[in-house]
Protein backbone atom coordinates (compact mmCIF):
# COMPACT_ATOMS: atom_id res chain seq x y z
CA UNK A 1 0.00 0.00 0.00
CA UNK A 2 1.31 3.65 -0.96
CA UNK A 3 1.21 6.40 1.76
CA UNK A 4 3.03 9.47 2.26
CA UNK A 5 3.72 10.82 5.45
CA UNK A 6 5.52 14.43 5.80
CA UNK A 7 6.26 16.65 9.00
CA UNK A 8 8.06 19.87 9.22
CA UNK A 9 8.61 22.59 10.92
CA UNK A 10 8.66 25.30 8.21
CA UNK A 11 7.34 25.14 5.02
CA UNK A 12 7.85 27.85 2.79
CA UNK A 13 5.67 29.02 -0.53
CA UNK A 14 8.92 29.19 -2.74
CA UNK A 15 10.20 27.19 -5.46
CA UNK A 16 10.75 24.37 -3.06
CA UNK A 17 7.79 24.49 -1.07
CA UNK A 18 5.55 24.80 -4.41
CA UNK A 19 7.27 21.97 -5.85
CA UNK A 20 7.01 19.57 -3.00
CA UNK A 21 3.57 20.64 -2.64
CA UNK A 22 2.18 19.60 -6.33
CA UNK A 23 4.44 16.02 -5.77
CA UNK A 24 1.86 15.45 -2.39
CA UNK A 25 -1.18 16.88 -4.78
CA UNK A 26 -0.45 14.74 -7.53
CA UNK A 27 0.06 11.60 -5.21
CA UNK A 28 -2.90 12.12 -3.42
CA UNK A 29 -4.80 12.85 -6.63
CA UNK A 30 -4.01 9.35 -7.80
CA UNK A 31 -5.49 8.08 -4.72
CA UNK A 32 -2.08 7.90 -2.49
CA UNK A 33 -2.95 8.42 1.27
CA UNK A 34 -1.09 12.07 1.70
CA UNK A 35 -0.70 13.61 5.23
CA UNK A 36 1.25 16.70 6.08
CA UNK A 37 1.24 18.45 9.35
CA UNK A 38 3.38 21.57 9.37
CA UNK A 39 4.28 23.81 12.48
CA UNK A 40 1.77 27.38 12.97
CA UNK A 41 4.41 29.25 13.91
CA UNK A 42 7.24 28.17 11.51
CA UNK A 43 5.03 27.70 8.45
CA UNK A 44 3.07 31.06 9.80
CA UNK A 45 3.51 32.61 6.24
CA UNK A 46 2.36 29.61 4.10
CA UNK A 47 -0.34 31.17 2.38
CA UNK A 48 -3.96 29.44 3.23
CA UNK A 49 -4.38 29.04 -0.45
CA UNK A 50 -1.54 26.69 -1.33
CA UNK A 51 -3.29 24.65 1.81
CA UNK A 52 -6.55 24.54 0.11
CA UNK A 53 -5.19 23.81 -3.55
CA UNK A 54 -3.14 20.59 -1.17
CA UNK A 55 -6.57 19.93 0.67
CA UNK A 56 -8.92 20.28 -2.54
CA UNK A 57 -6.43 17.27 -4.39
CA UNK A 58 -6.63 15.04 -1.40
CA UNK A 59 -3.95 15.87 0.46
CA UNK A 60 -4.78 15.62 4.36
CA UNK A 61 -3.19 18.64 5.56
CA UNK A 62 -3.23 20.09 9.46
CA UNK A 63 -1.67 22.72 11.46
CA UNK A 64 0.52 22.07 14.73
CA UNK A 65 -0.62 24.76 17.15
CA UNK A 66 -1.45 27.44 14.47
CA UNK A 67 -2.53 30.13 17.35
CA UNK A 68 0.11 31.58 19.43
CA UNK A 69 -1.56 33.80 22.26
CA UNK A 70 1.35 36.31 22.66
CA UNK A 71 -0.53 37.36 26.42
CA UNK A 72 0.13 34.06 28.10
CA UNK A 73 3.07 33.25 29.97
CA UNK A 74 2.11 29.43 30.11
CA UNK A 75 5.15 27.45 29.05
CA UNK A 76 3.16 25.17 26.46
CA UNK A 77 2.06 27.99 24.54
CA UNK A 78 5.95 27.69 23.24
CA UNK A 79 5.90 24.03 22.15
CA UNK A 80 6.27 23.84 18.57
CA UNK A 81 6.40 20.86 16.31
CA UNK A 82 10.32 20.52 15.23
CA UNK A 83 10.28 16.82 13.47
CA UNK A 84 11.58 16.99 9.87
CA UNK A 85 10.24 13.64 8.49
CA UNK A 86 9.10 12.07 5.53
CA UNK A 87 7.70 8.71 5.59
CA UNK A 88 6.84 6.99 2.25
CA UNK A 89 5.06 3.78 2.27
CA UNK A 90 6.02 2.79 5.76
CA UNK A 91 9.34 1.52 4.04
CA UNK A 92 11.49 4.70 3.55
CA UNK A 93 12.16 7.42 6.09
CA UNK A 94 13.50 10.92 5.71
CA UNK A 95 14.95 12.45 8.70
CA UNK A 96 17.24 15.27 9.84
CA UNK A 97 17.20 19.22 9.74
CA UNK A 98 16.60 20.45 6.25
CA UNK A 99 12.60 22.31 6.30
CA UNK A 100 10.55 22.39 3.45
CA UNK A 101 12.25 26.35 2.15
CA UNK A 102 15.37 27.16 -0.45
CA UNK A 103 18.14 28.18 2.08
CA UNK A 104 20.26 24.97 1.65
CA UNK A 105 23.22 24.50 -0.04
CA UNK A 106 24.28 21.17 -1.09
CA UNK A 107 26.84 21.28 1.29
CA UNK A 108 24.34 21.67 4.13
CA UNK A 109 22.12 18.65 3.76
CA UNK A 110 22.06 16.36 6.94
CA UNK A 111 18.91 14.51 6.25
CA UNK A 112 19.19 10.59 6.68
CA UNK A 113 17.63 8.40 4.65
CA UNK A 114 16.39 4.58 6.28
CA UNK A 115 14.58 1.82 4.89
CA UNK A 116 12.64 -0.99 6.91
CA UNK A 117 12.19 -2.99 8.77
CA UNK A 118 12.40 -0.20 11.45
CA UNK A 119 11.55 -1.88 15.38
CA UNK A 120 9.14 0.81 15.49
CA UNK A 121 7.37 0.31 12.30
CA UNK A 122 3.98 -0.73 13.64
CA UNK A 123 3.15 1.62 15.76
CA UNK A 124 2.19 3.70 12.67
Amino acid sequence: MHEIYLETYIFENDATGQRIAEALRRAAVRGVPTHLLIDGFGSHDLPQTMIDHLQSGGVKAAWFRKKISPWTFKRKRLRRLHRKVVVVDRAIAFVGGMNIIDDITPTDRTALAMTAPWPWRDRW
